[in-house]
C-alpha cells in the first residue's frame, strides 16, 4: 500500500492509502479499475494520441482510487502527480502518477479478489484462489466463454461466462445450471461485472504462468483444450467422461510434467 500526501494550492495537506498491486484492492477499487481499463485504445493509434490517453487514464485511475472528490482532484499541485521512474539501466525520468503503474499491467495472481458476489440477497461462490476445486469441465467451459466475450460476444457472452464462473452457495458446479445461473447474475451492476471477469482473467493468468508447458500445449492443439481431454482419457484420469469431472490441478501438473518428459526424450535423440 501507498500512503500518499497531498497539499492542494491553498496549502491544506490531505492523506491517502493507494493501493500498491492488484492484489492489495478491494472489490471497489478492482471494479473502478475494471471500468476504466476496460475500453481499448484503437490499434492504429499514433503515438501522439496513445501518449494522451495513456495521461488520462493515469489520472482517472489515480482520482478512482484515491476516492478524491472533483474539488479535491481539481485542487491538487501539480507536483503530487508526479514521481521518478527508474529503469533496468538506471536512468530516471518523470513519471506521471506512478503509483498507478501497476493497473498498466497484465492482470495475474493466484488469491482470488472477488470469491463472491451477492445478487438480491442470494450468495453466488465463484473462483478460489488458484482456481482451487474447480473441475476441468469446469475450466474448459469458462474458457470457451471467456474467449466467446473477447471475441466480441456481448451482453449474453459476458452473463453465460458469470454463470460459469459463479454457483448458488452450497450447490456444486454443473454446465446445465449455467444459462440459470447467469439469469440471476445479470443483474449484477456492471462494474462488479467487470471486476468478476477481470479476476477471472488474473487468475487463468496465474495458471499460464504456472503451467506453461500445459498451457502452450493446449493452444497449439488442433482441437483446443478438448483435445487434451481426449488425449489423456484412458491414462491416468480414466475414461473422457472421467478426465472431465477430474480435478483441474492435478490435470495441469500432469500435462506439465509429461510435455516436459516428451521434451527431455527429444533433446536426447537429437543428441545422438
Amino acid at each position: 500500500m501507498h500512503r500518499i500526501d497531498l497539499i492542494d494550492q491553498h496549502g491544506n495537506a490531505t492523506q491517502r492509502t493507494l493501493p500498491g498491486a492488484w492484489t492489495e484492492c478491494t472489490v471497489a477499487q478492482l471494479a473502478a479499475v475494471a471500468a476504466l481499463t476496460s475500453v481499448p485504445l484503437a490499434a492504429d493509434a499514433d503515438d501522439d494520441t496513445k501518449q494522451r490517453a495513456e495521461t488520462h487514464l493515469r489520472l482517472q485511475l489515480f482520482r478512482a482510487l484515491a476516492g478524491l472528490t472533483d474539488a479535491e482532484f481539481a485542487a491538487l499541485e501539480p507536483s503530487d502527480l508526479l514521481g521518478l521512474k527508474t529503469d533496468a539501466v538506471g536512468f530516471e525520468s518523470v513519471v506521471l502518477l506512478p503509483w498507478v503503474s501497476w493497473c498498466l499491467e497484465t492482470p495475474n495472481w493466484e488469491k482470488s479478489l472477488v470469491p463472491e458476489v451477492v445478487v438480491r440477497k442470494q450468495r453466488f461462490e465463484g473462483p478460489r484462489d488458484r482456481l482451487g476445486r474447480w473441475k476441468v469441465r469446469q475450466w474448459i467451459f469458462a474458457d470457451a466463454l471467456l474467449q466467446r466475450l473477447t471475441s466480441g460476444g456481448g451482453e449474453e457472452a459476458l452473463h453465460h461466462l458469470l454463470g460459469a464462473l459463479y454457483t448458488p452457495a452450497g450447490t456444486p458446479w454443473h454446465n446445465d445450471h449455467v444459462e440459470r445461473n447467469a439469469e440471476v447474475l445479470a443483474k449484477l451492476d456492471d462494474r462488479t461485472k467487470l471486476a468478476a471477469v477481470l479476476n477471472y482473467r488474473g487468475l487463468r493468468a496465474w495458471l499460464a504462468t504456472r503451467y506453461p508447458k500445459a498451457f502452450r500445449g493446449g493452444k497449439a492443439d488442433a482441437h483446443g483444450p478438448e483435445g487434451m481431454i481426449v488425449r489423456l482419457a484412458g491414462n491416468k484420469f480414466g475414461t473422457v467422461e472421467q478426465t472431465w469431472d477430474a480435478d483441474l490441478s492435478p490435470v495441469l501438473v500432469h500435462v506439465e510434467q509429461s510435455i516436459a518428459d516428451q521434451e527431455e526424450m527429444k533433446q536426447r535423440m537429437q543428441q545422438h
